[in-house]
C-alpha cells in the first residue's frame, strides 16, 4: 500500500513535454547563433573603415603634394588605391577608388572631390 502512494505522488516531465521543450529551444537558439556567428564572420564594417581611411589618406596626399597624375598603388592595409585626376580650366576633379587585391574590378569605395585650383 505504501508503494502505490509513492507512485501517485511522482511528478516529472514526460517524453512528449521534453521533446516539445527541446524543439522550442532549438527554434530560438539556432537563428540566434546564426545571427551572432554572422556578426563575427562578416568583416564589412572593418573593410569599409579601412577603405575610407586609405581613400582619405590618398586625397590628402594629392592635395598636399599636388600630384596631378593618375596612378595605382597598394597600401599597407592591403588595399589597392587608384586615383584619377581630371582638369578642366580651374576645376580639378579627383576620384579615388579603393578595392581589395582579390577583386580589383569590384571597388569597395569610390571617393570623389572637386577643387578649384587658381
Amino acid at each position: 500500500m505504501v508503494l502505490n502512494e509513492v507512485r501517485k505522488n511522482e511528478s516529472g516531465y514526460t517524453l512528449i513535454e521534453t521533446v516539445i521543450a527541446l524543439a522550442l529551444f532549438i527554434t530560438v537558439l539556432l537563428p540566434l547563433t546564426t545571427s551572432i556567428g554572422n556578426l563575427f564572420i562578416d568583416k564589412t564594417p572593418e573593410q569599409m573603415g579601412g577603405a575610407l581611411r586609405a581613400a582619405e589618406k590618398e586625397m590628402t596626399q594629392i592635395s598636399l603634394q599636388k600630384k596631378n597624375t593618375d596612378g595605382t598603388n597598394r597600401t599597407g592595409d592591403g588595399f589597392i588605391v587608384s586615383r584619377t585626376i581630371t582638369r578642366s580650366n580651374i576645376v580639378v576633379d579627383i576620384e579615388v577608388i579603393v578595392a581589395l587585391p582579390e577583386k580589383p574590378e569590384k571597388p569597395i569605395l569610390i571617393l570623389c572631390k572637386s577643387i578649384v585650383a587658381y
